[in-house]
């Protein structure tokens, strides 16, 4: 049975070797199973692309998407067509989250204050289709994680 992962976490790669190991290995300790890791290389022009591929086959929760140079926009926009969570946090590839970071705010059905990084996925649908217009420089968005 092919069940939908709580969290889909999106990663625009460009030219990130020297980052990437600690932004997917960061995201392999959080405690979290249900979760998927989609990372789309940008026309990077370094390793970035064979690192994504490595991390790929040993992890099935990671999908490696690869697509000519558009910029972090079109990357996400890109991820967002494959995207199956029912939250959607982007990550850039310089990121990290301590340990378990995850497990714990969903463990304690904490409600999460994530700058411009976490959206509801139908929120990021009505946004995408035009329903819902939000202020130019959205700041932060408050959001609970619960058990499913």
């Amino acid at each position: 049975m092919n069940t939908s992962p709580l969290l889909s976490v999106i990663i625009p790669v460009y030219n990130a070797a020297n980052h990437l190991d600690t932004c997917i290995s960061c995201l392999k300790k959080q405690g979290v199973s249900d979760l998927e890791v989609i990372l789309v290389n940008d026309g990077s022009r370094d390793n970035s692309l064979e690192i994504c591929h490595r991390y790929a086959a040993q992890d099935a929760r990671i999908q490696v998407f690869d697509k000519p140079n558009g910029g972090q926009s079109s990357a996400r926009s890109l991820a967002l067509q494959h995207v199956r969570g029912r939250y959607i946090a982007f990550l850039d590839s310089d990121d990290s989250l301590a340990d378990g970071t995850l497990a714990y705010a969903r463990g304690q059905q904490l409600s999460w204050r994530i700058c411009d990084k976490v959206f509801r996925r139908e929120l990021l649908e009505a946004i995408l289709s035009n329903d819902i217009r939000l202020p130019r420089r959205l700041k932060c968005l408050e959001m609970k994680l619960t058990a499913i």
